[in-house]
């Protein structure tokens, strides 16, 4: 299971890097549409848009993974060991209801984003909302992993 969870991690990333590349190419083209040509063009803004809500959802379950998210931890270090992974184990827990959540509704809206189209490009919606349930179930898979660890970390003699 290891090697496919690696496999999918640097998969992601290489999407992230893709999406990123082509993400500066079109603000790049969007500015020089702009600026010297006093023409910019319609859909740049909105494919720079839809890249970027990607590259955040995708890159947070690699934050996840890392343990690079944003964090209040003051109450972590001032308890003893134990009590932090505790601690752990409960914001793990927590996040991933909210994960599971978020999948499930963003499964939901699919329904509804699947019969609009986007004002500049004239894509279907579908491939734009698509991002929160596949981000979310990544996220949701990389915080159970960490929920994992804080309990195998609480089980463990300290």
């Amino acid at each position: 299971m290891s090697h496919a969870l690696g496999l999918l991690r640097r998969a992601i990333q290489l999407v992230i890097i893709a999406m990123f590349a082509v993400l500066i190419a079109t603000v790049f083209y969007q500015v020089l549409g702009r600026y010297l040509f006093n023409a910019p063009p319609s859909w740049s803004e909105e494919l720079a848009r839809f890249l970027q809500v990607w590259i955040a959802l995708l890159a947070s379950a690699l934050c996840i993974q890392q343990s690079m998210h944003l964090g209040v931890d003051y109450l972590l270090y001032a308890v003893p060991p134990r009590g932090r992974a505790v601690l752990e184990v409960l914001v793990h827990v927590l996040v991933s209801g909210f994960l599971l959540l978020l999948l499930v509704q963003g499964i939901k809206i699919l329904d509804v984003a699947a019969v609009q189209s986007s004002p500049a490009m004239g894509i279907n919606m579908w491939y734009a909302y698509l991002a929160v349930p596949v981000g979310a179930g990544l996220m949701l898979l990389e915080s159970v992993l960490k929920l994992g660890e804080s309990l195998r970390a609480l089980r463990s003699p300290a």
